[in-house]
């Protein structure tokens, strides 16, 4: 009985690791679809990655937490400012049905009309899976300087 007992406990862990390994893929690749559509100008996938009535953030800029200004982010692509993204040293914990999300970012933004600011970053993205779905309800970016090396 006592073997019979331990090989359900196994199983069971077992089972649980898959699951989590899978949300952690999930996550790798939820994320690589938010850093192609911010580089994409893709305003639709940008805005597809993100829960619309919960989101906010905190800027490395310094501004307090808010929401997205969605008519500005528009306006913005539609300009053709772009961010390409490349994230280092990647972290994923999976908590049930939310997500921490862990890198350090390079981040290249350019535009017709600005110039072009490079930033690194560590940044940290909450995420909850709605509906099967993982969506983004929080983004906090930092500065690094001086710049961290990979």
């Amino acid at each position: 009985m006592k073997l019979i007992g331990n090989l359900l406990a196994v199983l069971v862990f077992w089972g649980v690791s898959i699951v989590h390994a899978d949300d952690r893929q999930d996550v790798l690749d939820f994320m690589s679809t938010v850093y192609t559509s911010w580089e994409q100008g893709d305003f639709e996938g940008v805005k597809s990655t993100i829960a619309i009535d919960d989101m906010d953030y905190y800027h490395p800029n310094g501004n307090l937490i808010e929401a997205p200004d969605w008519v500005a982010m528009k306006l913005g692509i539609e300009a053709g400012n772009r961010a390409k993204i490349q994230a280092y040293h990647q972290n994923v914990r999976i908590y049930g049905n939310t997500a921490l999300y862990t890198a350090y970012e390079r981040v290249n933004v350019t535009g017709p009309d600005r110039d072009p600011v490079l930033e690194t970053r560590r940044s940290t993205n909450v995420l909850i899976k709605e509906k099967g779905e993982w969506k983004m309800v929080h983004w906090h970016g930092s500065l690094l300087t001086p710049v961290n090396p990979e």
